[in-house]
């Protein structure tokens, strides 16, 4: 997706907030945080701007929504 042009958007923890990062594809732009790595990247402030978003799902149910 980031070879395409496209911006990808990675979740980081802020105290108990989240927020998104633009995220370049590069693995020094990441930092352990817990069992994670997040961005270390400027905060994404644009939300509107987000015209797709990929959810990872290990199960849905019937109706086609995400379980866990």
């Amino acid at each position: 997706m980031i070879a395409a042009g496209k911006t990808v958007l990675l979740p980081r923890t802020n105290d108990r907030e989240i927020e998104w990062a633009d995220w370049d594809g590069k693995a020094d732009a990441l930092t352990a945080k817990k069992k994670f790595l997040e961005p270390t990247t400027p905060t994404f402030t644009d939300i509107n701007a987000i015209q797709v978003v990929i959810t990872p799902a290990l199960r849905i149910d019937r109706e086609g929504y995400r379980l866990g």
